[in-house]
């Protein structure tokens, strides 16, 4: 699937994340491109998508659960398949372990409401 430049991991790049759950978001806005319009007007940023990874490595399935959630779908730019088709990658937990999943989704794909969204946040540099 990672076949540009831009898609190649990073090394020792520290990231700062916000994830929005979904159940703090109607139904109707649950949708990909309000998601990411949301995100755009608090300033927070489309995540690396190595994001998704270190997610599901540093969260356990119980911590996810004490979140409320059963998924976190990284917000990074979509990565499409030889197809054309654009997926995002997520971090769920399930009755039969850790998951590093990999969805569909369009701009007016929707979302149910059992997960949150993972967003960067600018670095902010200390005030001299």
């Amino acid at each position: 699937m990672l076949r540009r430049t831009s898609e190649a991991p990073t090394n020792g790049v520290t990231y700062n994340i916000v994830v929005r759950p979904g159940k703090k978001i109607s139904d109707s806005d649950r949708i990909t491109k309000k998601i990411r319009a949301a995100a755009d007007k608090k300033g927070w940023l489309k995540p690396h998508w190595e994001v998704a990874c270190l997610i599901r490595d540093t969260f356990t399935d119980e911590q996810l659960e004490q979140m409320g959630l059963w998924y976190i779908v990284t917000m990074h730019e979509p990565i499409k398949d030889s197809g054309g088709v654009p997926y995002l990658l997520d971090s769920c937990r399930s009755v039969d372990g850790r998951w590093l999943g990999a969805n569909c989704v369009r701009p007016g794909a929707s979302w149910g409401d059992r997960g949150g969204f993972a967003f960067a946040v600018p670095q902010v540099s200390p005030q001299t």
